[in-house]
């Protein structure tokens, strides 16, 4: 079984089959996209490489996505993240085509050779497209065997009443049913029924959930649920971190300590000796613990029945063979360093949700800053205000150091004399992410490179040496955050005063783009 990143769906069934297929419908509205996303997100968090095939165009998912604290255009850069819009040409040739295969094939071309592990059509219905109901029922059946050879877990999207026409033959190709509906009179709530689903006798077949922005779709819990035992408050929720390395063990523990009460362990005597005492809700454990392999204590957890959620932390666990390993001692998820604290946040939210069984509502003041929360940025990308650029620096020092990320300020130059200034402004503009800011007066142009690292930086002059064809190139010179708790001077001095004579990449300097 594989999580789709939805509680309340997670927690009465443990996800989806894997590599099964699943279909998903109702009206427009109702959270099929976002209850997409959230499977994908799940996955992407999860090292899988994922793919949507839309009428969206990229930077709309990638909106659509940010609402909902899902932060999808990153894994497009590592390609990790496959996203194929709709043209309207390819609705045209689908039509158009009689030959289901070649369909099939230049999908497939598109896909790549990678392995794609989780796959959605958002909707599926511009395939299906056809001069005839019985030949769309063929192209149905041979599209879903077809796509099973990517040996994917594929979702397939439909919006009614506009795909009502192939709903009930295509519900005969799949193994799982779900209808979404909006909730009487509440825009912001609705329920799922799962109308066929394997393992579900004794279970219930309705999932009430609110859709939150920030948050996406959220299984809400009946009032008895959210007042039992079980369901303590976050704040009340124990953290036990066993980890041997003073400097992780408190990074970790900063990460968590405003949600949970954490309690840390340098030792692995100690660290059961906690577990038994305190009885923690969550355990954070290093994979390499004072010489002892830490899936030892988690086959020793076990072994005692044990019903706690695990976290491994480990260096490196690429291998399909040691992640497997991991698995059988009892681990529920697996992290590698370094850690990005965003994902080390939703994973323990995930997974102290999915062991309760029970959530408490989404307005509780307990829960207003678990996971999703993040320094408000107000979609600005360029500037003139000195101030402001300062400001929004000190916000991301702020950010990076809270989720345990990096940051690069830059600041490019061109002679006195050169002509080029606007072409370097407009440049640069061009090349700016979402959460980046670009900072531009007489004497150069300054980029805040947020959530990047040294290899981020290289990326991005890499990219504005390959589009400038003036004549001198800009001199760059660069700054990153590395936990230095005066940073914001150091960017001050970078941006302020004259660039250095230029040594390297590698140095943080460089002669030219």
């Amino acid at each position: 079984m594989i999580l789709t990143g939805f509680d309340g769906l997670d927690a009465i069934s443990g996800g989806l089959q894997e590599k099964k297929n699943y279909l998903v419908y109702g009206d427009i509205g109702t959270g099929k996209t976002t209850f997409a996303l959230q499977f994908l997100y799940q996955g992407l968090i999860s090292g899988e490489n994922v793919a949507i095939i839309t009428r969206r165009s990229a930077p709309t998912i990638f909106e659509h996505g940010q609402a909902f604290g899902l932060d999808l255009e990153p894994f497009v850069r590592t390609d990790q993240l496959i996203v194929f819009e709709y043209v309207s040409k390819v609705v045209e040739n689908s039509t158009r085509l009689k030959d289901e295969d070649q369909i099939w094939r230049e999908l497939n071309a598109f896909l790549g050779e990678g392995t794609i592990q989780r796959l959605v059509f958002d909707p599926v219905t511009p395939l299906l497209s056809t001069p005839s109901i019985s030949a769309a029922i063929f192209r149905a059946r041979t599209l879903v065997h077809s796509f099973n050879q990517l040996e994917a877990t594929c979702l397939y999207l439909f919006d009614t009443p506009e795909g009502e026409e192939y709903l009930g033959n295509c519900k005969d190709f799949v193994l799982g049913v779900l209808r979404l509906e909006t909730a009487a009179g509440q825009h912001n709530q609705g329920k799922m029924f799962l109308e066929r689903f394997a393992g579900q006798k004794g279970r219930a077949n309705q999932i009430d959930f609110e859709i939150s922005p920030g948050v996406g779709l959220a299984s809400m819990a009946p009032a008895q649920q959210a007042n039992a035992p079980g369901a303590a408050p976050a704040a009340q929720r124990k953290v036990l971190i066993i980890e041997s390395d003073d400097e992780q063990r408190k990074f970790l523990a900063g990460l968590l300590e405003k949600q949970y009460t954490v309690l840390q362990s340098a030792e692995p005597a100690d660290g059961l000796a906690k577990v038994a005492a305190e009885e923690p809700d969550l355990i954070i454990l290093d994979k390499e613990i004072k010489g002892l392999d830490g899936l030892e204590i988690c086959k020793k957890l076990r072994h005692n029945k044990m019903n706690v959620p695990i976290v491994l932390v480990a260096d490196q666990t690429r291998r399909a063979h040691d992640r497997v390993k991991m698995m059988k001692a009892g681990v529920d998820e697996i992290l590698e360093r370094p850690i990005d604290g965003r994902i080390l946040k939703l994973k323990v939210q995930n997974l102290l949700h999915r062991y309760d069984g029970s959530k408490t509502r989404r307005d509780s003041p307990a829960l207003d800053t678990s996971v999703t929360t993040e320094i408000e940025r107000d979609q600005t990308t360029c500037t003139t205000n000195l101030a402001y650029f300062y400001d929004r620096i000190r916000s991301e020092i702020t950010h990076s150091t809270e989720n345990g990320l990096s940051l690069v300020v830059l600041a490019l130059r061109l002679s006195k004399e050169s002509p080029g200034h606007k072409e370097l402004c407009d440049l640069g503009a061009s090349l700016m992410r979402e959460y980046d800011l670009l900072y531009a007066d007489e004497q150069g142009v300054y980029v805040l490179l947020a959530e990047t690292e040294e290899k981020g930086v290289k990326a991005y002059l890499a990219r504005l040496e390959q589009r400038w064809k003036l004549t001198p190139t800009p001199l760059a010179e660069y700054e990153v955050f590395n936990r230095n708790p005066d940073f914001l001077s150091v960017a001050k001095r970078l941006v302020e005063g004259p660039v250095h004579a230029a040594s390297s990449m590698g140095t943080g300097e460089s002669p030219s783009v």
